[in-house]
């Protein structure tokens, strides 16, 4: 971090390299520096700390004149810390202001005071150590007159004292008074922006508003009047040629795609669609999984032919450069917008009539070439921001799956599916006895396509708008309404002592796979493990709301709670950035302290407390949790209705609910588990996994959860189940593993004889990026940082053993290099030799970053061993593609 912080900062350095600097120059007298020199030599931890230190000298900053009292030798050392935060400057992440309190020892700082983190940080041994080789007027003028940066784990650092990092390395705007000079007009061929111009298609997801077979002039160009002209038309599809000071008629240059207008808007009032979708989308099928893209781009491409003259875009040819587009936008992620270059690329220009003023014939002018350019990126705008959304909006539904899969539908087809679904859950989960408003609002409803059936989501991430309350100021979402009570149920409950099984992440499944695999050595055999794996059916919709009010009223122990708000600053790269963050700390309960919340997080950067706060009571929490529980209402059909089962999902809370609802279900019907040192029992949100040793143990622990816990709302799915060993329950064979076979869990795989782990890679079809529009060396530099961001380190270290090494780092070189491979295959008039070339570079250098990762982790692998599996699977991938 020193090193980085350098080039923002060239006046940094470690702490024991400034108070070198100093004796140097005698500002520290030569006694005092060898005491520091000599107890950071006896002492690991004090070395420690004056080397990981960082202090900054800016050369702005005047040198504060410090002037202590004269009792100041007679305070405590946390007295003293406040003290100085009462002498600093008000920009100082130090400084914190208290309210009728003049003398600071009116007021002094216990041990174990949390209210400011950089006096908290100031007050651990390191800094006291070094206080007491000083004097405290040197360590006052040194604390106050520098920038300084404690360690709190490797790559993460608190800021104690000085201006705030984060205004340093990203200055605020400034406003100016002024207004700013008028830009003369954009050249002839520029007027069109290149940039952030081109809508995502997001916009259109999960609309079943519209109705009938037809399309309107009016959602075709965003406009709210029932009858369009022709001027307005030409208008909203070529802004850019028009100059907005004064618009009285349409420009020469457009007269020629006045009469295509015109045609347009005449096929647009007469044609109906619905013959083209009974043709592409028969309803005597099902349609399981969605229409196919080749055929939904088929359907956009003949509507586009009924509407458009073939003058508008002339040749045969750039019609079929046109439906590319249509595949291109359809393959796009769901909030990727468009390249505009990729938009454009591949149509010929000189074969649209209209787009010149001069004769197909004759020679064009640079001019009139520019200018027929600027009119036709106008088209394509209008067409990707307008005309195709308007299109799916009339005609389909568009969703994504479980597997964030995108599917789409006829809205007749998804109202046929959609429609016993929604029947089952008004009668069964909603209902329409609505007593009292909702605080959150009305919620949108949506159904989630899965294997069986639908997965209900309410959108509690987007803005609602109070219906009861009519207008107001601008609507927050649900979630963010919710932040402060996750926040403190969350600590509330991780602090408690009550989370025995869960896993916070997947991250940790190693940890404690490694944990149980040591302590199973220690007393037995690891090769006769039993694995038991259950599945909790429909768990959001079956867990008591009661229960988890009951849970959570009993872990709000405290009357009320701080929310404190902090940044983070990362200086990575010529552009730092900053992430805010919360804690959240008890007034007279259990709490967690800050600087130990910061050294458990897993992110590096400099950390800075902004010092705002605020407070919350108990009795607010548990009416935002009642209202949350118990007032979830919904907008479904166009009616609203009020959730009287299970637990909302979609929620900021929903998993943290399952969470405190299975855990003392464990701790009650399992308690007995947790005591045996050769039985493991994980769990995440609401799939459970068993490993033990005894096979008593298992058998017993999966006959009672096929038993059901009502008490809970647990029921589990038989056919969901799987073991790794013969049982037999009820004359019913339960799935079990092949021989040989890994055990499926969170997306890895479990060896069942040795517990390694294996991470499951989705098929390789998709490339890494759809965009065209980049080069060729930007798609290897993107490859590579893919492939070094996302390398499974979290798997790999020495104890893995070889064969498991390689296993591993093979199939995600596998995922990666496929991906980018066939991200160059998509660039045309590229020779096969050259594809080859590239696609050996991109190798190579995947190669080497392999190898050095498990070089440093995983030293017992054999680096000749390694290199050849992953130039072989290099090699294959290559064959395969040709």
């Amino acid at each position: 971090m020193l090193k980085r912080l350098k080039h923002k900062l060239p006046k940094s350095d470690s702490l024991l390299g400034y108070l070198t600097k100093l004796e140097e120059f005698c500002i520290l007298d030569e006694p005092t520096f060898q005491r520091i020199i000599q107890l950071s030599q006896e002492d690991e931890r004090f070395g420690r700390f004056l080397s990981s230190t960082i202090i900054v000298r800016r050369d702005t900053d005047k040198p504060k004149k410090v002037v202590l009292p004269q009792y100041v030798n007679e305070l405590s050392y946390p007295s003293f810390i406040r003290l100085l935060s009462s002498m600093s400057s008000r920009d100082s992440v130090l400084h914190n202001h208290i309210v009728g309190v003049s003398d600071p020892t009116d007021k002094p700082i216990s041990e174990t005071d949390t209210s400011h983190t950089a006096i908290e940080a100031l007050c651990e041994t390191g800094w006291r150590t070094l206080e007491s080789l000083v004097s405290r007027y040197m360590f006052a003028k040194f604390i106050l007159n520098h920038i300084l940066f404690m360690e709190l784990r490797a790559g993460c650092y608190l800021q104690v004292s000085g201006e705030r990092i984060d205004d340093i390395l990203i200055p605020p705007p400034v406003e100016d008074e002024d207004p700013p000079p008028k830009l003369p007009p954009p050249p002839t061929g520029f007027k069109v922006p290149r940039t952030n111009l081109l809508k995502c298609k997001q916009g259109f997801y999960y609309c079943l508003a519209k109705k009938g077979y037809s399309l309107t002039m009016c959602d075709m160009i965003g406009s709210k009047e029932e009858k369009v002209s022709v001027r307005e038309f030409v208008e909203a599809v070529f802004p850019y040629s028009y100059e907005w000071e004064r618009r009285p008629k349409i420009p020469k240059r457009l007269l020629a795609f006045t009469h295509i207008a015109a045609n347009i808007m005449k096929k647009c009032e007469s044609r109906n669609f619905l013959q083209l979708l009974d043709a592409w989308f028969p309803m005597k099928y099902e349609y399981q999984n969605g229409h196919s893209l080749n055929k939904v781009v088929s359907f956009c491409f003949a509507a586009s032919h009924m509407l458009f003259p073939q003058e508008l875009f002339g040749s045969a040819e750039n019609w079929a450069v046109l439906r590319s587009k249509y595949v291109y936008y359809m393959k796009l992620p769901p909030r990727t917008p468009p390249s505009f270059d990729t938009m454009m690329e591949g149509f010929k220009l000189t074969e649209i009539d209209w787009l010149f003023t001069s004769d197909k014939a004759q020679s064009k002018s640079l001019g009139d070439s520019l200018k027929a350019r600027e009119l036709f990126e106008q088209i394509i705008v209008w067409i990707t921001n307008k005309f195709l959304p308007q299109l799916f909006r009339s005609f389909f539904y568009v969703t994504d799956s479980v597997t964030s899969e995108q599917m789409i539908f006829r809205h007749a087809v998804w109202r046929r599916r959609a429609r016993p679904a929604l029947r089952d859950l008004k009668h069964t989960q909603f209902s329409r006895d609505i007593y009292t408003p909702s605080v959150f609002g009305v919620s949108k409803f949506r159904l989630v396509p899965k294997k069986a059936g639908f997965r209900p989501i309410v959108s509690l991430g987007r803005p609602v708008q109070d219906p009861f309350k009519g207008k107001g100021p601008k609507p927050v979402s649900v979630n963010r309404k919710l932040s402060r009570l996750h926040k403190v149920l969350y600590q509330e409950f991780k602090l408690s002592g009550r989370n025995k099984c869960g896993l916070e992440s997947v991250h940790l499944l190693k940890r404690v796979l490694g944990n149980f695999e040591r302590s199973v050595r220690a007393h037995g055999d690891i090769e006769n493990l039993k694995f038991v794996k259950i599945d909790v059916t429909a768990a959001f919709d079956t867990i008591p709301p009661k229960k988890v009010r009951e849970i959570a009223t009993s872990l709000l122990d405290s009357v009320s709670y701080s929310i404190h708000r902090h940044t983070r600053t990362v200086p990575l790269g010529p552009k730092a950035f900053k992430r805010w963050f919360t804690t959240c700390k008890a007034i007279n309960g259990r709490s967690e302290s800050t600087l130990q919340f910061f050294r458990s997080m897993g992110h590096k950067g400099l950390l800075v407390d902004e010092n705002k706060s605020s407070k919350i009571g108990k009795q607010l929490l548990c009416k935002l949790l009642n209202d949350h529980l118990f007032r979830n209402d919904v907008m479904i059909d166009g009616n609203v209705y009020r959730q009287i089962r299970g637990i909302p999902q979609g929620s900021v809370m929903s998993s943290l609910f399952c969470s405190m609802v299975y855990e003392e279900m464990v701790m009650k019907h399992f308690g007995e588990l947790f005591e045996r040192r050769d039985t493991c029992l994980l769990r995440y949100v609401d799939d459970f996994l068993l490993i033990t040793a005894d096979t008593a143990t298992a058998v017993a622990f999966l006959h009672k959860a096929l038993e059901g816990i009502p008490e809970y709302g647990v029921s589990v799915n038989r056919s969901k189940c799987l073991v790794n060993f013969p049982l037999t329950i009820d004359d019913v064979e339960m799935t079990r593993l092949e021989k040989g076979q890994n055990m499926p869990f969170l997306g890895m795989t479990i060896d069942p004889s040795n517990l390694q782990l294996r991470r499951q890679y989705t098929s390789s079809s998709r490339m890494l990026w759809v965009d065209h529009g980049v080069k060729l060396s930007t798609v290897r530099v993107r490859t590579l940082k893919y492939f070094k961001t996302r390398f499974p380190r979290a798997l790999l270290d020495g104890s893995v053993p070889e064969d498991t090494v390689l296993k591993n780092v093979a199939a995600f070189f596998r995922y990666v290099f496929l991906r980018g491979l066939r991200t160059i295959l998509q660039f045309k008039n590229l020779s096969e030799e050259r594809i080859t070339q590239e696609a050996a570079i991109l190798a190579t250098k995947m190669i080497d970053v392999s190898m050095g990762d498990v070089a440093v982790r995983c030293p017992q692998t054999n680096m000749r061993r390694l290199r050849g599996w992953l130039t072989r699977v290099a090699v294959i991938s290559i064959e395969r593609q040709r």
